[in-house]
């Protein structure tokens, strides 16, 4: 009854393979690094729009660090939170001097 029609053009007669999330990050590292490279000072010009994009994955990312800290932190026992403020606070007695120091 109901039949689809196949499309009229085929853009690529193969699929193409999907490439993985870290093989596109380092893709665009690779390429980010040819062209800062190669064209130098006129990729200057993208700077406002690397800003922009940095920006934006902040404004993403630090409500799900902060979200995901707060439901962490809810699901402790209380045993873990006396012990996870005893490491804490012992890490920041440690670090506290190391900035007047060195």
């Amino acid at each position: 009854m109901f039949t689809t029609q196949r499309p009229r053009f085929r853009f690529s007669i193969m699929p193409r393979p999907r490439l993985g999330f870290s093989t596109q990050g380092v893709l665009g590292l690779v390429v980010g690094l040819g062209v800062g490279g190669c064209v130098g000072d006129q990729a200057a010009r993208l700077q406002g729009m690397g800003k922009a994009f940095m920006l934006v994955l902040q404004m993403t990312v630090r409500p799900s660090i902060t979200l995901s800290l707060i439901t962490g932190l809810g699901r402790l026992r209380s045993q873990d939170v006396k012990r996870l403020a005893l490491q804490v606070g012992a890490l920041l007695m440690g670090s506290w001097p190391l900035p007047r120091c060195c």
